[in-house]
């Protein structure tokens, strides 16, 4: 009971580091499906990196072992289905490939008549003695 609140403040430093790293491959979309996927590849890597660890260095038994690789798989895949819940990327405006095209001609033609318009000034300042 001493270092539960250890436990607790490092499983939550955890869950963070999984948002984060979820943030920054999401690449739009949602689904549980998805969000499940990625609470699978994090259980998979806990159960790889902390569960077989402690089993092969402190020798916990097969038992305690395969008990923790069950409740840190499904705990992670929960994990991961909230983490998808609760994010909601930004809304990025998008236009048609015709708008683009639109925008691009009206900023040109813009661009040409402001041209235009400074090389005819340049031109007179310099005839002007």
């Amino acid at each position: 009971m001493a270092v539960m609140l250890i436990g607790l403040v490092a499983t939550f430093i955890a869950i963070l580091v999984a948002a984060i790293i979820f943030v920054m491959i999401n690449r739009g979309g949602s689904g549980a499906a998805k969000d499940a996927r990625f609470g699978v590849l994090i259980g998979i890597f806990v159960v790889c990196a902390f569960v077989l660890h402690i089993y092969v260095n402190l020798n916990i038994g097969l038992r305690l072992a395969l008990g923790q690789t069950v409740a840190y798989f499904l705990q992670w895949t929960i994990v991961g289905i909230g983490i998808g819940l609760i994010y909601k990327p930004l809304p990025t405006p998008s236009i048609s490939h015709k708008e683009a095209q639109k925008l691009v001609a009206n900023l040109w033609t813009e661009f040409a008549a402001h041209s235009s318009e400074a090389l005819a000034t340049n031109g007179k300042e310099l005839q002007t003695p």
